[in-house]
This record gives structure tokens, sequence and C-alpha cells, in this order.
């Protein structure tokens, strides 16, 4: 799949990067796999619903250097499961959920749901780590699974007694010599909630432990276009593609048409880049040029911008949401359409529901780990 850069932020956003990178490494403390595991049970009920989940697997995923980083539950759900998430709509994510708890105090006691299978247990995905095993020559059928970040993960082959990683989502060969770093405040933090996990399971008081102010939403109807001519036009189309579809704005046009129009308003360069903050601008000028009145507004980072976004998620208006760094994911530079959301407070997670132009399928992102987001609204008048 071709990647191409869709914004440029610039100098306008250095500010942000030199403050967040002022990193010290962390502890490395174990968690052992039946607190993990209780811990799961835990969260599960906090999700499902009490009783209304089995835990049916395990498994440890490795971090880059090699080291253990995170366990991995399998959940099955039972038929009275409550289903959390709108967007749960195939059969493995309306029958399974995933539970990932930190394996050592560098990673937080949860790291991350979501609903389907884990890597290990997708069909697809074990298909492609068959298939990759092939291309780099390891005939070992023993992969080390590795957690590259939160939704990103990858596998450790053995290929004539080199170490290769290989992301399952890119396909492409990754560098296994970065050290995993966090600021001091985040280090904190996650030491704080270790401290608490273990706190309640010395007093025999696990089941009090609670994902606070849990909530998510979905705006049903967007469309999916594939990356043409930028990916903030392209992601801009999914937008007012979804006003055309769903809700009646049936002057606008569609598909590369819709898009076309957006990148010249945008001034979309040839190569595909495109200003982040000139995407406003292009949605009104389109939308006034065939006849409707939207208003369009910029939403820089995410703490001002997280609140904009899941408010608009829950009047059914998606956003444009455009990043500048992904800190290790596949969004540097990049904008996507943005189309529900998953958002807690204990642990603090905000995980935005997307369609990244570059394929078909949902993809989470984990807002916490950018930099530079810029959220850009769509909203009639």
């Amino acid at each position: 799949m071709k990647r191409s850069k869709g914004m440029q932020l610039g100098a306008m956003l250095t500010a942000l990067l030199l403050l967040s990178m002022m990193f010290v490494p962390v502890t490395t403390a174990s968690a052992n796999l039946n607190t993990a595991e209780k811990l799961a049970r835990q969260y599960s009920a906090n999700i499902w619903g009490i009783n209304n989940t089995d835990i049916i697997d395990s498994k440890l995923y490795y971090g880059l250097d090699s080291n253990p980083a995170v366990y991995v539950f399998t959940v099955q759900k039972k038929e009275n499961a409550t289903i959390n998430r709108e967007y749960a709509g195939t059969i493995e994510q309306r029958n399974y959920g995933v539970m990932v708890i930190g394996a050592t105090e560098k990673y937080t006691p949860l790291v991350e749901i979501f609903d389907g299978l884990p890597a290990h247990k997708s069909a697809d995905l074990l298909v492609k780590a068959k298939e990759l095993s092939k291309l780099y020559n390891d005939n070992s059928q023993e992969y080390k699974y590795i957690f590259l970040r939160n939704f990103d993960y990858g596998i450790e082959y053995n290929s004539n007694g080199k170490k290769i990683i290989v992301d399952l989502r890119t396909d492409k060969v990754i560098s296994g010599d970065k050290v995993s770093m966090l600021s001091p405040e985040k280090e904190k933090a996650i030491s704080e909630q270790w401290n608490q996990i273990n706190q309640k399971i010395k007093n025999n008081k696990l089941n009090d432990v609670q994902i606070a102010a849990y909530s998510s939403g979905f705006v049903s109807g967007v469309p999916y276009y594939l990356w043409y001519r930028g990916c903030s036009p392209t992601a801009a189309g999914m937008v007012l593609g979804y006003w055309h579809d769903t809700r009646g704005y049936t002057s606008l046009p569609t598909g590369n048409t819709l898009i076309d129009e957006l990148a010249n308003a945008m001034g979309t360069d040839s190569n595909g880049a495109t200003y982040p903050w000139d995407i406003a601008g292009g949605i009104t000028t389109v939308t006034a040029n065939h006849g409707y009145s939207f208003s369009s507004s910029n939403y820089y980072t995410e703490a001002i911008g997280w609140p904009v976004y899941k408010s608009e998620i829950g009047n059914s208006r998606p956003m444009v949401i455009s990043i500048w760094i992904d800190n290790g994911g596949p969004y540097d530079d990049h904008s996507v359409t943005g189309v529900g959301y998953s958002d807690s407070t204990s642990p603090e997670q905000h995980l935005a529901l997307v369609h990244d132009t570059w394929d078909q399928s949902f993809h989470l992102i984990d807002i916490g780990n950018t930099i530079g987001d810029l959220f850009t609204s769509a909203v009639p008048s």
C-alpha cells in the first residue's frame, strides 16, 4: 500500500515536540501471570458484565528488546454479555474480546481492550505469519509475538540466526534497537497504578478495581474512500461522503470527484501534501459550491480536541484527525477520518476509531501516544 504524507505541521508545533522529549527509562518489575489474569477477569467484568465472560487463552508478548512486555488474554463473551461498542459488528467482535495487561511495571496494568481476536488467534494473521515465515526462511514455526505499541503487533523470526521483527500491520521489517522511554510524569502515573493494584491484591480487594468513566461512541454510515490525491482530502471526503450518503446532502459529489474538489480547495500539492489547517477551509468551500452552508473548525492538541471529538461523535458528526507524530505507529504526518471512540479515565485511555484511507477496515489510534493532533469538524449550519 502506498503511503504518502498528507500534512505538514512544521514549526508551529515544534514546541510540543520539545516538551515531549524529556524522557527517562522506567522500572521493569514483573507482574506474574496469576496477577495479570485476575486483572483481566476483573476488567472483563467491568466492560462486558459480571459472569458474562470466560478467559479461554493467554499468551505472553515481548517488547522490541525481547523482554516480556504484556500478557494478552482472549475473552469469550457469553450470550448475555454487554456489547458496549456499536462497531462490534463481525462475528469475532461480537463473540470475543481481548484484554492486554502489563507484564512489567514498564506498562500500565490495563494496556488496552478491544473486541475480536488477538494476533495469535486471528485466522487472517496466522496465515500471514506463516507466509512471512517462508519469506524470512524461518522454519521453526515457533514465532515470538511482539507488542509494538497499542494496537500494533509484530512477529520475531529467526532468519539464519538473525533476529528479524516484522510489523503485522504493514508487513515491514522494523528495528528492534529502540528503547521504550516514558516521560517522568507518565512513569510516575504507571507506578502509582501498580502500587494501587498491588495494595488491593494484598488486602484481597481486587474487586474494587474499576475502569472509571468508561464511555464509547460510534457514527455509522461513514463510507470508505481509498487514498487519492492526498490523505487530507481523502479523509475529508469520507466526512462529506457521510453527509451525502446518510444525511441527505445529495447535491454533494462523492468518491474521487469529491476528493478532487477538496484537494483543489485545500491547496493539496502534487505529492499529496496538505497543510492541515487548510482542511477546514476546503470543507467550507466545497460545501458552499454545492449550495450548502457548513462551518468547519480546527481544534489543536489532544487536550482541546479530544473533548470536542467525543461531543461531535456523540452528535453523529465524523471529524478529520490529523496527526504529526504517531510515536512508532504508522500515522506520522497523516490525516484520517474519525468515526468513533473508546474512552476511560482510570486508566486514562483515549482511543479513536478511524478509517485510515489505506484500506476498508476500522483502525484504532491511541491519541495519548500521538503528538501534534489537529481535529477538524464539519457541521451543517
